[in-house]
């Protein structure tokens, strides 16, 4: 977690319902579509398929605006470092323990 910037999509394990306070930037503009057959013999499903030209627009707005990526990723960075430790994970499973157990 060094303030690398980030391009995801809201969708699936990535969309921990926090994702804009973490992700660089945020796509979007995707569709749900089949993993095609022959990718991996073990994946089946869906994916989010992402407009190819919003990540190019993203990446390139990261290249022509360096500082401001870097500080959007920093600012990410401190933020996962600071809400998304192991210990609020294991304090989380042990609430659910609790509550449900």
């Amino acid at each position: 977690m060094m303030g690398v910037p980030t391009i995801v999509t809201r969708y699936a394990g990535l969309d921990d319902g926090h994702t804009d306070d973490w992700a660089t930037i945020v796509l979007d503009d995707w569709k749900l579509a089949e993993i095609p057959h022959g990718y991996a013999e073990h994946v089946q499903g869906k994916w989010a398929q992402v407009n190819v030209n919003s990540v190019a627009e993203a990446m390139r707005w990261c290249y022509e605006n360096p500082r401001e990526a870097k500080a959007k990723a920093q600012t990410g960075a401190a933020w996962l470092r600071e809400n998304q430790t192991w210990e609020h994970s294991t304090q989380g499973l042990l609430d659910l323990m609790e509550r449900y157990g």
